[in-house]
């Protein structure tokens, strides 16, 4: 199966389809939405030509659209769930 997180989704707003997220999916999705954040970052900071609102402030401002879709999901697991 593929990761949630990773795979576009149809849902309303591109939401993860939360029924097929497993625990080991948000690792996975973590760990991929940091490296093609700094793949992103990294593709800026290389830029060549001169500097433009486009090509440095909006260009950081879309990286790391990716991870965008991730940390609404975590925030559940952050707060302790009464077991009785």
């Amino acid at each position: 199966m593929d990761n949630p997180f990773l795979t576009p989704s149809s849902l309303p707003y591109g939401a993860p389809n939360f029924a097929e997220i497993r625990v080991e999916h948000y690792r996975e999705a973590f760990d991929e939405a940091v490296k093609r954040k700094r793949a992103e970052l990294a593709a800026i900071l290389g830029c060549t030509e001169t500097a433009t609102f486009e090509n440095t402030c909006l260009a950081l401002e879309k990286a790391g659209s990716c991870s965008a879709r991730s940390p609404p999901s975590f925030l559940p697991w952050r707060v302790p769930i009464p077991t009785r």
